[in-house]
């Protein structure tokens, strides 16, 4: 009996379950957010590559079984939706966006999905939002990376609607730009990219340490570039390349 009536709630409710739904994605820019010293010196570009397999779908309206009945799609795409996040972030402190940049940020999504997860009556709708970030310098240089794991939820959900994906999706995005822009060595980095990056000096060999960093610190990011290997995110010669970047600044 209960579960006729979890059918009934989420299937019969829904109304326009079978139709697929589109949806516009919009994120939120940090509250309380000021110009950084010198950040207008500095300009910056960003690239975002769409690594998942399904490129337009974001989610998918469910029966009260947890069979998807149709999907949900994004009216603009996910990686442009990613670089003006991050883009906007940049301009509100300051840093100048350019195609001529001192320094590059590349990144690259892997998941960005909504998940409707039917509950007795009500539901939640639950999103994932992993991200990549790499910076590399003017020389071309990687200097900084960082894996971003985000979540965003709509709880106490009756509908499994595109609506109720939406917020869900908006919560994950906000969470996991406002997480890379939180990490200070990752603003810290863009500050300074490298000292000599409006030098027109040979580039050494063996590049300068760009910043102080402790060998504890270090060990969790070969921890980290392991775990993005292992997962199947990073190639093996991706891993070698990040890896020997990491010991040769113990």
């Amino acid at each position: 009996m209960k579960k006729l009536l979890l059918v009934l709630v989420f299937g019969v409710l829904s109304g326009c379950a079978f139709m697929s739904d589109s949806i516009d994605l919009q994120y939120t820019q940090q509250a309380n957010v000021y110009k950084l010293k010198n950040a207008e010196n500095v300009r910056v570009s960003v690239e975002v590559k769409d690594d998942r397999i399904d490129k337009t779908k974001v989610s998918a309206k469910k029966d009260g079984y947890g069979v998807e009945l149709a999907p949900i799609l994004a009216n603009q795409r996910v990686d442009v939706t990613i670089k003006n996040s991050i883009e906007t972030e940049l301009k509100s402190r300051g840093f100048q966006l350019s195609d001529d940049p001192f320094v590059r940020i590349k990144a690259s999504v892997s998941q960005f999905y909504n998940d409707h997860k039917p509950g007795f009556l009500t539901g939640d709708a639950v999103s994932n939002f992993d991200l990549l970030v790499n910076v590399f310098d003017r020389p071309g240089n990687q200097i900084f990376t960082k894996l971003i794991k985000a979540q965003g939820t709509e709880p106490n959900i009756v509908l499994t609607s595109g609506e109720n994906a939406r917020l869900s999706l908006n919560n994950a995005l906000n969470n996991g730009i406002h997480e890379l822009f939180n990490d200070d060595g990752f603003v810290n980095i863009l500050l300074n990219p490298s000292k000599s990056s409006t030098s027109i000096s040979p580039v050494p060999d063996k590049p300068k340490k760009l910043i102080e960093v402790d060998s504890s610190d270090i060990s969790t990011q070969l921890k980290k570039l392991k775990e993005l290997k292992d997962s199947g995110i990073l190639t093996n010669e991706e891993y070698e390349v990040r890896r020997k970047v990491l010991v040769d600044k113990l």
